[in-house]
């Protein structure tokens, strides 16, 4: 499993205080491509697959996505010599399936990207997740907040992480079964139900971390996962998340937490400025190279749960959709699917049919916000 990682910029502050004139200064941070190499993964030293993303970073001044680094060549080495080949998936995305590691061993990865660049991560120890104890929640008026809660009696954990994935059924306003017919400018209505029952679902793209170091006893209680904004569409009928929770060693924790000042809490003349970002990976060809990234190694406790429109009421999910009446010719007709409305209804008057209610595109077909008409396997 690989933590989502949207951007990673590499960042410097630049404060100008001047009087007088002023011309806008573009400095060169903010324009050089220095093309690191970023690298977001986890070795899953359990059943489950593996996966790598590899990607370069853009300069602060592009609203690019960063670009997927290409036909490299993925190695996951134990320290007692067996080594494990990842294959290539596309788009920056390497994998490999379950491995069930050696707890004992510890392990690396090895890149080799194909422009001859090398680079290799620290070997580290197995850190293998307690279970987690629950996954709550509680309404507030902001919304919905979800929490992880959970314990090693053992007291050898201390270092969490969590990600997780949402899935949501949600329905549109309107059901209908009326098609605009664009060769005659009419509506027919058939079997054929315009997409109304959808599930969508998103992943976690923040840092969640916690730490119990200072405390006495090895317990994480009332960790904040995520906000569901008060009457979202992701609790208008069934909602759930997927939690998966990694144990992490002092380092892995001191670089997440790090990146998340990094990329979370600048922004302000009274935040934390940034500080330079170092992980376990090293690049071997050109020793000093910076690359972005921290190949932690363990096993991933994962617990799901439901939430369903009932258990949060009251809450509405409204996305303002309103019927508009269309006389029944063709004429009338035809300017109405132009505007992109779809048909809801029918309207007469006694046995007269007077014409035809439509409304917004996306209050009648549910894919429009996004979604898939793909029910998910656990639901």
């Amino acid at each position: 499993m690989r933590t989502t990682v949207l951007k990673i910029y590499l960042s410097a502050f630049l404060i100008i205080i001047a009087t007088g004139c002023k011309q806008i200064y573009t400095p060169p941070s903010i324009t050089a491509n220095l093309n690191y190499l970023v690298v977001d993964g986890f070795i899953n030293a359990g059943s489950d697959s593996t996966t790598f993303n590899l990607s370069r970073t853009a300069n602060l001044g592009s609203t690019a996505a960063p670009s997927p680094e290409l036909g490299a060549s993925l190695v996951i080495q134990s320290n007692n010599g067996y080594s494990y080949q990842l294959t290539e998936l596309g788009n920056g995305n390497y994998g490999v399936a379950g491995l069930n590691l050696d707890v004992t061993q510890n392990y690396r990865l090895s890149i080799a990207t194909a422009n001859g660049e090398k680079y290799l991560s620290s070997y580290t120890p197995v850190k293998s997740s307690p279970p987690i104890d629950s996954i709550s929640w509680q309404k507030t008026d902001s919304g919905v907040t979800v929490y992880a809660n959970t314990h090693d009696p053992l007291n050898n954990t201390r270092y969490y992480r969590w990600d997780y994935v949402e899935t949501w059924e949600y329905h549109s306003n309107y059901t209908s079964y009326m098609h605009f017919d664009p060769s005659n400018g009419t509506i027919i209505t058939n079997n054929i139900e315009i997409p109304h029952i959808c599930y969508g679902s998103d992943n976690s793209n923040n840092i969640i971390i916690a730490s119990s170091a200072k405390l006495s006893s090895d317990i994480i209680y009332l960790a904040p996962l995520t906000v569901v904004p008060l009457n979202s569409n992701k609790i208008s009928v069934r909602y759930s998340i997927l939690v998966r929770q990694y144990a992490l060693t002092a380092d892995e924790y001191n670089y997440w937490q790090a990146l998340q000042t990094s990329t979370e809490q600048t922004g302000s003349l009274f935040d934390q400025e940034p500080s330079q970002i170092t992980g376990n990976i090293s690049c071997t060809s050109t020793p000093g190279k910076a690359v972005i990234g921290y190949v932690g190694v363990g096993s991933v406790a994962e617990s799901r749960i439901f939430i369903t429109n009932q258990q949060v009421y009251p809450w509405y999910f409204d996305q303002g959709c309103m019927e508009i009446l269309f006389n029944s010719d063709s004429a009338d007709v035809t300017n109405a699917a132009s505007e992109g409305l779809l048909p809801v209804e029918v309207k007469f008057s006694g046995p007269v049919l007077v014409g035809y209610y439509f409304g917004a595109a996306s209050c009648v077909d549910c894919t429009l916000l996004g979604g898939t008409t793909v029910k998910p396997s656990f639901w």
